[in-house]
């Protein structure tokens, strides 16, 4: 059975183009081997302290897309992904999004996701997928409030860096 989605060579084994380069320049790096890709991408991380946790935040480019993802530094995990687009505003003025939001249940990580998706696809004018999943056990709505404000300050350290990576 081939998983993979390219045409397999003559004896039925690995892909027939596995082993060379990729023509996309952010796929440089072959498949030698074992087959695994390996990319590495220039990613931002940061970090911010609230209520006793760390917030950790990584931002990897790809190409003129970006992924973003925020986690606590003890119980991290996906509780919310978020994709949103960016498009000329429907006022005609500026650019907006289009969001598409994907919870799991019981989860309250939407707010997080969502705005720093938003924004980073809205100022960027680019396309962004946030993953986000921070636990804080027996959490209560001032600490909410919180780590909500710890993670909207993340915003302009993030698009100060990925606007001067633009220039």
């Amino acid at each position: 059975m081939r998983l993979t989605g390219r045409p397999a060579n003559r004896e039925g084994g690995r892909p027939a183009d596995w082993g060379r380069k990729s023509t996309c320049a952010q796929q440089s790096l072959t498949g030698k081997g074992n087959g695994v890709r390996r990319m590495n991408p220039k990613k931002y991380e940061y970090r911010k302290n609230v209520c006793g946790i760390t917030i950790l935040c990584e931002v990897i480019p790809m190409g003129k897309d970006f992924t973003v993802c925020v986690w606590d530094d003890r119980c991290g995990h996906v509780g919310s992904a978020v994709l949103s687009v960016a498009r000329p505003s429907l006022t005609g003025e500026g650019i907006s999004t289009t969001t598409s939001v994907l919870n799991r249940p019981g989860h309250k990580d939407e707010e997080v996701a969502r705005h720093l998706a938003e924004t980073v696809a809205a100022h960027m004018d680019c396309a962004v997928v946030c993953t986000c999943g921070i636990h804080l056990d027996g959490i209560t709505p001032e600490q909410i409030r919180e780590i909500l404000d710890a993670c909207r300050g993340l915003e302009g350290d993030i698009l100060e860096d990925l606007q001067r990576e633009r220039m």
